[in-house]
């Protein structure tokens, strides 16, 4: 069953997003400031924030938010700086290698996007949402769960009247890139080691 997330599923989603994305620097942070990162999300756009159940147990979910909206990941920041802070020095100060990278990559200059694409430039960007996150736990892969997902998303996003929906995915994720591409995706724009892709849902008025 496909349906809204609410907070009370919060720490199941982290548990999930876990799963699911072992590797990544929100991840080691702890599934208790992951949950409060997804409820600033869940607060402002929880329309956008949706979940596989089967019999009540989470096992997939989608979520991302508005172009032109606030900037809940920073809005989470000020919240929990103090936690975050000193859980991220843990972590570097225990050589945790996805931490690292992250420090890496905030440190190093931004990797400067090349439009391969200029369909979406003549959007508003307020008429443009983005999709953060898909996931589906492995023992559930194959079953159709992550299609169910991303045409939900998409229905709302009609249903709000937003005309294009963005992803940013990296480029060695080949499993995402055919999955997105299956579903109508393409490359609006590139930089060093990921590509950004969007999808037309609604034209005109």
């Amino acid at each position: 069953m496909i349906r809204q997330a609410n907070f009370d599923d919060l720490k199941e989603l982290a548990k999930v997003h876990i799963a699911c994305f072992p590797d990544s620097f929100s991840t080691q942070i702890g599934g208790k400031l992951l949950s409060k990162m997804y409820a600033e999300y869940m607060m402002s756009s929880p329309e956008l924030f949706l979940l596989a159940e089967e019999e009540g147990r989470v096992i997939g979910f989608v979520m991302g938010y508005y172009y032109g909206s606030e900037n809940y990941l920073r809005r989470f920041l000020k919240k929990n700086l103090l936690f975050f802070v000193l859980k991220t020095l843990f972590l570097l100060l225990t050589g945790n290698k996805p931490s690292w990278r992250k420090l890496k990559a905030m440190t190093k200059k931004s990797s400067h996007f090349t439009e391969v694409d200029s369909t979406i430039n003549q959007y508003k960007k307020t008429e443009i949402a983005d999709l953060l996150s898909i996931c589906v736990l492995d023992e559930y892969r194959g079953l159709g769960i992550a299609n169910k997902l991303i045409d939900e998303y998409e229905r709302v996003l009609i249903d709000k009247k937003k005309k294009v929906c963005t992803l940013t995915v990296a480029n060695i994720n080949c499993r995402a890139i055919s999955f997105y591409k299956k579903h109508g995706y393409a490359i609006c724009r590139e930089a060093e080691g990921c590509k950004t892709y969007y999808k037309v849902l609604m034209n005109g008025e």
